[in-house]
């Protein structure tokens, strides 16, 4: 639109866009663009025809409000143009004022004088310039550049009391052009050149924010576009995946119709066999015995005796054959019927998917592990999403359909269904179960994120510090611990003092026991202790013996009749499995402790005997400390592998002794000599090193486990038992 208002082209800036002609009486609108007069006030006599209240630009569609009286004759006409008012006359004039107009040869026009107002030939243009009293007329050659060199002359005052003087000042006040006279007549006088710089740089700087601004646009304009291309490409895939899953749900359904008409067909004809042999069957057997019975019924008519007495034999026996042969069994078809799978069914009726509308740019949502620490097994985990549309901007749409799976390191997939979602923020929370990289897929809208999939990097389960029991005095050599999964008191081997005492699940002293028969018979240095299915308290004796007492303490009988236990561990059926270490073996006792069910164990020359055996998931794990390892078995006590034995010095076993199994199935290892707890899973891949330094206990001996996760450790370098959680 530029070139409209350049002076190289005037016969375009006099152009009215509305008729198409040379501008005549222009008027400016407010959005800077100038139409003919009578063009404007058409326009607004037809626009209260219609009843409207505006008229729009022709050029750029600006509604501007039509005046009251209905002619636009009030508005002003732009300087540009009001400078081209004289020259309009020639733009203007007609085929025949092509023509001199000042004398009578018909020769063509080569000027116009302004105040004469007539167009001069040649001799006119030379006899007009000559004589003195028209010489100093403002005439212009009818050449686009000579008329160009008239615009650009000083505008001169419209006083006509001033003369032709030119307007060389501005005035602040009113806004206008003055001369020199015009100031003597107290108008604010200003240098225009200065006025015309200062206006220059408020032009500059409001018009470079305009082009900044039309900059703008344009590339909003082109984001559009783009934005557009590429939702229409996202609706072509939209459309293309309608397509092929209702193509493929149809070719399913067909292959599903045509499987099941087929077994139908098959049902049909096979119905229709069994009918038609039961027929053939039938009618055959009606045929045959009717014969028999027309000869009878003859005998009886005639009633001839001797004939009576000679058929009668054959008759009889032909009947009872006939009836004897018959099949009894009826003919069953069964009932077939198609079940329909009303929610299944639902689903195709409603359809295969959704059509999701939304604002929201899966390209532009993000996701990251909430908190700044760490994952660790058995810890929940929670995942933020944030959705957000094209430009970044957080958004949340009530249909948008956000999406977590999560693939363990073991390959196995399980869907999320929690979430909470508020103004576009979705938690997703899940708590692994095993160490190692998790791979989170998140999708929006059926889209996956650019996060996607968020590998989250679970540590091992990392126990921490609750607190101690018997710090205070009470134990001298704790050995043996159990945990009574009923209730979950604590029962503590105290070895030196003799006795077992009780705690409840919080740590708290309850009570001890320790003269179990009589005065001359109390506990002799119990080395083991555990509860029985029944909550009984079982206790081995550093001799040897094998004891039974009541959860209160009282002694009810001897068990087992074993050569030398030294450790106890009851299986989930409430099996005792005993270590013996006078035959180098395990043993399995009957609950009661009177039957042995079995026994296996290692070489006894080069594994020594074992300290301490425990089942789970159907494998026995048993403690060796002379060969440094924890040997696994079958059920049936078939040697499988060895955990604790790799080559890295940080997994190896030293001395291994008590063990346990955690609520992440994990063993738990009490490597005695390296003052440590070694964690593996049940397959022997080592976890974590729970280091007896860091977490302040010195000679970890045994270990139980409690219904909610808590490690009960017996420690007699510090005469303690440590809790951890």
């Amino acid at each position: 639109m530029a070139s409209l208002w350049c002076w190289e082209d005037p016969e375009v800036t006099t152009k009215c866009q509305v008729c198409l002609g040379t501008l005549k009486e222009p008027k400016t609108l407010p959005c800077l663009h100038s139409f003919c007069l009578m063009c404007l006030d058409n326009l607004a006599s037809d626009g209260r025809r219609r009843r409207q209240h505006e008229i729009s630009c022709v050029i750029c569609q600006t509604s501007i409000p039509i005046p009251e009286e209905n002619t636009f004759r009030g508005f002003r006409t732009s300087f540009q143009l009001d400078r081209f008012k004289e020259i309009l006359t020639v733009f203007n004039r007609d085929q025949t004022a092509k023509t001199c107009t000042n004398c009578d040869g018909g020769r063509v026009a080569i000027s116009y004088c302004f105040v004469c107002k007539y167009f001069h030939c040649s001799s006119c243009e030379r006899a007009h310039s000559r004589l003195k009293v028209i010489r100093d007329h403002r005439s212009v050659l009818l050449e686009k550049e000579h008329l160009l060199d008239h615009l650009r002359r000083r505008v001169m005052c419209k006083n006509e009391s001033h003369g032709e003087e030119a307007l060389n000042y501005y005035c602040d006040d009113c806004k206008e052009c003055i001369c020199h006279i015009c100031h003597n007549d107290s108008h604010c006088r200003h240098d225009i050149e200065q006025a015309a710089r200062e206006g220059k740089k408020r032009l500059d700087k409001i018009l470079k924010k305009a082009e900044d601004e039309i900059s703008a646009s344009k590339d909003e304009i082109q984001k559009g576009e783009d934005l557009l291309k590429s939702r229409k490409k996202k609706l072509g895939e939209a459309r293309k995946n309608v397509k092929k899953t209702v193509k493929k749900l149809i070719k399913t359904l067909k292959q599903h119709e045509k499987a099941v008409l087929t077994k139908i067909d098959d049902i049909s004809r096979n119905q229709q066999k069994r009918h038609a042999s039961k027929q053939r069957k039938l009618q055959l057997f009606e045929k045959q015995l009717t014969s028999p019975v027309e000869r009878g019924k003859c005998v009886l008519k005639r009633n001839v005796d001797m004939e009576i007495v000679k058929e009668q034999e054959a008759i009889i026996s032909r009947c009872k054959d006939l009836l004897n042969s018959k099949e009894t069994e009826a003919l069953v078809l069964p009932f077939v019927n198609y079940a329909v799978d009303e929610e299944m069914c639902h689903s195709v009726h409603c359809g295969p998917g959704q059509l999701i509308t939304s604002n929201t740019d899966p390209s532009r949502c993000t996701a990251r592990v909430k908190g700044l620490t760490e994952s660790v097994v058995g810890r929940e985990t929670t995942i933020l999403v944030r959705t957000r549309d094209s430009s970044s901007k957080q958004c949340y749409q009530k249909d948008d359909q956000v999406r977590m799976k999560i693939q363990s390191p073991l390959r196995e997939e399980w869907k999320n269904a929690s979430e909470h979602k508020s103004d576009g923020r979705y938690e997703f929370s899940f708590t692994p179960e095993v160490d190692g990289r998790h791979d989170v897929m998140i999708s929006v809208n059926g889209r996956p994120l650019t996060v996607s999939p968020l590998r989250v990097k679970v540590s091992a389960c990392l126990y921490q510090k609750a607190f101690e029991l018997g710090s205070n005095g009470h134990f001298q050599f704790p050995h043996g611990i159990a945990v009574n999964k009923t209730d979950g008191k604590v029962a503590v081997a105290d070895s030196l003092n003799k006795r077992i005492q009780i705690f409840d699940s919080e740590g708290k002293y309850l009570r001890q026991f320790g003269d179990i028969r009589d005065s001359t018979k109390n506990l002799q240095r119990p080395r083991a202790v555990e509860f029985s299915i029944l909550g009984e308290i079982i206790v081995i004796e550093e001799c040897g013996a094998m004891i039974l007492c009541s959860n209160e303490g009282n002694f009810l009988n001897y068990v087992g009749h074993l050569k030398k236990p030294c450790s106890v561990s009851v299986k989930s059926n409430g099996d005792l499995v005993i270590c013996d270490s006078a035959e180098a073996d395990v043993k399995i006792l009957s609950s009661d402790g009177y039957h042995k069910l079995d026994s296996f164990g290692g070489d006894p020359v080069l594994d020594g005997s074992p300290s301490f055996a425990i089942h789970h998931k159907d494998r026995f794990f048993v403690s060796f400390p002379k060969t440094r390892c924890v040997k696994v078995f079958t059920e049936d006590g078939d040697f499988l592998y060895d955990i604790g034995k790799s080559r890295e010095v940080n997994e190896q076993l030293s001395r291994p002794v008590g063990l346990g199994i955690d609520k992440f199935n994990n063993l738990i290892v009490c490597d005695s000599d390296d003052c440590r707890l070694q964690v593996f899973t049940l397959d022997g891949r080592h976890v974590t090193s729970i280091e007896g330094r860091d977490n302040g206990f010195q000679s970890p001996q045994f270990i139980a486990v409690s219904n909610d996760g808590r490690l009960f450790l017996t420690d007699t370098g510090k005469k303690c038992v440590h809790v951890f959680h």
